[in-house]
């Protein structure tokens, strides 16, 4: 069995490792995959989060809502140079996805994707659908009337939108272990 040697460098926390992993192609439908670092995902000060294969910068379109407001959740996606992530409907591979956890405080619509671009790898003469650029999901949210919600933006409380973000990354030649990253907006209540 072939090996790749992956070498993770995680400066900041002053980490590094050197493994051995089964060189896996994209063809290997059994969702095997490389190991990916397990430390978890780093967020910088401008509160884009990294992993190893790409970074997602979270925003909404307003952050302060009265009951009943609306706001768009925007995850910017943007893969790492080489990488790209499978788009929604890519039969074999695990798609990326986008989930907002449930809370009677608001109402999530799914996630809206970009149109996708095809990806041709030649080794298996395959065509899959890819974002290899960067690239943007959006969820319309919209905050609940309720009688709590309402006491809440009567205090100027927030509402703490978390979700997941699931993915597989691969670059030409080996296809990563999925990830799942931890999402989360804040939207403060007024009334």
């Amino acid at each position: 069995m072939r090996y790749v040697y992956v070498v993770v460098a995680l400066a900041a926390l002053g980490l590094a490792a050197a493994v051995g992993v089964p060189r896996l192609m994209h063809g290997d439908r059994d969702r095997r995959s490389v190991d990916s670092p397990s430390s978890g995902y780093i967020r910088s000060a401008g509160g884009t989060l990294h992993s190893a294969h790409l970074s997602v910068r979270l925003s909404a379109t307003a952050d302060v809502l009265p009951p009943g407001g609306e706001t768009t959740l925007v995850a910017d996606v943007t893969p790492n140079r080489n990488m790209h992530v499978y788009a929604p409907g890519q039969e074999g591979y695990i798609p990326i996805s986008l989930v907002i956890n449930h809370s009677n405080a608001f109402r999530a619509k799914p996630p809206e994707f970009p149109p996708s671009e095809p990806y041709f790898f030649a080794p298996l003469k395959e065509t899959v659908q890819v974002f290899g650029k960067p690239f943007r999901i959006t969820s319309v949210l919209t905050i609940g009337r309720s009688p709590e919600v309402e006491r809440r933006a009567a205090a100027g409380d927030a509402i703490r939108v978390a979700g997941r973000l699931t993915y597989q990354a691969c670059d030409d030649a080996v296809c990563y272990r999925s990830e799942t990253m931890p999402v989360t907006w804040t939207i403060r209540l007024r009334r």
